[in-house]
């Protein structure tokens, strides 16, 4: 049998009552621009995010080129993760997270 509990944690119960918990994977389910370079992100746990890129794309020179806010504004969603320029830009979801 399968449940969930409100962390998302998927359950699994087993023969004799074992319960085995899985953690499901942390995912972006819906990305906003705003302005400059702050895009609102929704997680798959339902928890929000403003992020601001702004630092990341300055530090960065191979990044320069995303400063160009109409190039920043260009991202998508795919595969549960937010990216930019078939993936040239992507940020590991976990590292978005704690943004």
């Amino acid at each position: 049998m399968r449940t969930s509990n409100e962390n998302g944690i998927t359950i699994y119960e087993e023969e004799e009552h074992d319960i085995v918990e899985v953690q499901t994977p942390l995912t972006v389910v819906a990305a906003s621009y705003l302005e400059d370079y702050k895009i609102h992100i929704i997680f798959s746990d339902c928890e929000e995010r403003i992020i601001d890129f702004e630092s990341k794309l300055r530090s960065f020179p191979p990044l320069h080129k995303f400063l160009k806010i109409n190039t920043f504004k260009k991202f998508r969603l795919y595969n549960g993760n937010i990216q930019w320029n078939d993936f040239e830009m992507i940020f590991p979801v976990e590292d978005l997270y704690k943004m």
